[in-house]
């Protein structure tokens, strides 16, 4: 799994490795450049 990063006083995550990982669905929608995560 990737590591996060930080930007910005932000921590960004894989959040497609972090859902996956705790069993969720993730997708992503290119037109509103969102991701969805679906229990």
């Amino acid at each position: 799994m990737q590591k996060g990063t930080l930007k910005n006083g932000f921590t960004c995550v894989p959040v497609r490795a972090v859902a996956e990982t705790l069993g969720v669905e993730v997708t992503w929608d290119n037109k509103s450049r969102t991701v969805h995560i679906n229990k």
